[in-house]
């Protein structure tokens, strides 16, 4: 008969009959077997390939702006064996990944604006509530182009903004409560800034901040980027809110010495002596 197997190992089996002649007047029956069998097949059965999981993406190519991202599999699950069939399908593929907009680059996709927010930007409002209305501050931003992520600036002109990276903003000749305006940034920020209230830094990418409306000298105020050496340190606040007590914020370029005494123009104090007022986003 047929091998009960096509590959791996069978078994045939055979018969015959006791018909040649059969047995008559009391002869006797053939002796032996009627039947009988062998192995057959027995070369292994080809193993068609089967896919493994895939694998971790890998890195994204790019950090934003879209790049794109593989992984790969493997046809090991089984491999394909004794002339069975490759796996079916591709071994890898891709997606795009980090999509979203680069962070704006400094200074170029940064600029200063004493006349309202420009076209193709979005801006944070850079305002002192206790300058006159004739000194304008209230049409100043600090903006970056809107094709851009957002860096995560916000304003305040009531001291540091707790749990984020700030570089406060001062002029001393100016006597509109200055001393407590503060421009932050996430304490994630790739930015490194530097306040000067006496032009551009020298080896540093400035924007000037002005002001031509108010008479305290907003013509040589400056915006930089710094390295990790910058001498204008950020103001990291803890927890709870408060300054650390070992910290003192210092300024470049002029002299605090008129910040000693106490400038109450236009707000309210606590009975801890902090100023109470709106933070600006």
């Amino acid at each position: 008969g047929e091998c009960s197997a096509s590959c791996g190992g069978g078994e045939q089996t055979r018969s015959r009959s006791c018909n040649n002649p059969p047995p008559s007047e009391e002869g006797a029956d053939c002796s032996g077997d009627a039947t009988e069998s062998r192995q057959c097949n027995e070369d292994p059965c080809p193993v068609d390939g089967g896919w493994d999981d895939f694998g971790e993406w890998s890195e994204c190519s790019a950090a934003c702006e879209g790049g794109i991202q593989f992984r790969s599999r493997t046809c090991s699950n089984p491999a394909p064996a004794n002339g069975g069939a490759d796996c079916v399908g591709e071994d890898s593929e891709r997606r795009e990944c980090n999509t979203g907009a680069c962070l704006p680059e400094w200074p170029n996709d940064f600029r200063w604006s004493f006349a309202g927010q420009p076209e193709g930007y979005n801006c944070v409002q850079i305002l002192e509530p206790a300058e006159p209305d004739s000194h304008t501050w209230k049409d100043n931003f600090f903006c970056w182009t809107s094709n851009k992520a957002d860096p995560g600036l916000k304003w305040s002109f009531a001291g540091p903004i707790g749990g984020m990276k700030c570089t406060q903003i001062l002029e001393t000749a100016d006597p509109h409560t200055w001393s407590d305006n503060y421009l932050c940034l996430p304490n994630d920020t790739p930015y490194n800034l530097e306040w000067s209230m006496a032009g551009p830094l020298t080896g540093k990418q400035c924007i000037q901040w002005e002001e031509g409306a108010d008479p305290h000298t907003w013509m040589d105020n400056y915006l930089c980027s710094c390295g990790d050496s910058c001498s204008m340190p950020v103001v990291l606040m803890t927890s709870n809110g408060a300054l650390p007590a070992s910290l003192q914020v210092t300024t470049v370029s002029k002299s605090l010495n008129q910040l000693n005494q106490t400038v109450t123009h236009g707000k309210t104090t606590s009975s801890a002596g902090h100023p109470t007022r709106q933070i600006q986003d």
